[in-house]
């Protein structure tokens, strides 16, 4: 695993600097609704309010203390994203989208260190949070700086959101679970992968559709995605 991120890391600065596209901004539903514009895109978000919610007021029930700062961090990071992604498709542009990528990467970090916790030791997951979080902000931080200088670079941010969950599906194949189940963590790998394929493909799902956009569908496969996850931790410990 180490090896990997090293490789990683080093391979990062052979890849040209990556900047933002600004056709990014441009989704390809636009339809406005109770003076909501970009109203799918808007109004999906409430999803991850929804399940960020709800994963805060279960961690009451588990006893698996030593994954409640991982967890915490990571359901108020899902709440973070629901306001930043609506503030943004509200009115999308680069600055904004800065709200929208910091609980993002806060996410993947505590994610991350929530399965170092459950697979590796709990103790290095606690250990490992925090720093994994100053490295997931810095990163946004990094691009939100080079964008201002005019010499935007996401590369550390593709870095973030990509890299964890190499490592995540790495460790789930080589350790035993001890307070997450497996096949919900599975579940939620490949709901994140169908969301950034139909992130992918909006305007094409938006025209064979006529009623939902790819980016739309994004939102609410993330969000059932982030469901999967709090399901998967257990209500106590094993014995």
């Amino acid at each position: 695993m180490l090896g990997v991120v090293l490789a990683a890391v080093t391979g990062l600065w052979f890849v040209p600097r990556i900047p933002q596209d600004p056709a990014y901004h441009e989704f390809a539903d636009r339809r406005a609704f109770l003076g909501v514009p970009n109203f799918g895109d808007v109004v999906s978000n409430v999803a991850f309010w929804v399940v960020g919610a709800l994963g805060l007021s279960k961690l009451a029930l588990s006893k698996v203390a030593g994954l409640h700062p991982s967890y915490a961090v990571y359901c108020s990071a899902i709440i973070g994203v629901g306001a930043g992604s609506a503030a943004y498709h509200f009115d999308p542009s680069t600055t904004i989208l800065v709200w929208d990528r910091l609980p993002m990467t806060v996410g993947f970090m505590a994610f991350f260190a929530m399965v170092i916790g459950d697979r590796i030791s709990l103790t290095l997951g606690r250990r490992a949070l925090w720093p994994l979080v100053i490295v997931g902000v810095g990163s946004v931080g990094y691009w939100d700086y080079t964008e201002s200088v005019g010499a935007g670079d996401l590369r550390p941010y593709g870095l973030v959101q990509f890299l964890p969950i190499l490592l995540v599906a790495f460790i789930l194949c080589a350790y035993r679970s001890r307070y997450l189940r497996s096949v919900y963590l599975w579940g939620s790998i490949g709901l994140y992968g169908l969301a950034k394929v139909s992130e992918h493909w909006d305007s094409w799902v938006y025209e064979v559709s006529g009623v939902i956009s790819g980016h739309t569908i994004k939102h609410i496969l993330s969000a059932v995605g982030v469901w999967l996850v709090i399901l998967a931790l257990r209500r106590s410990q094993p014995t």
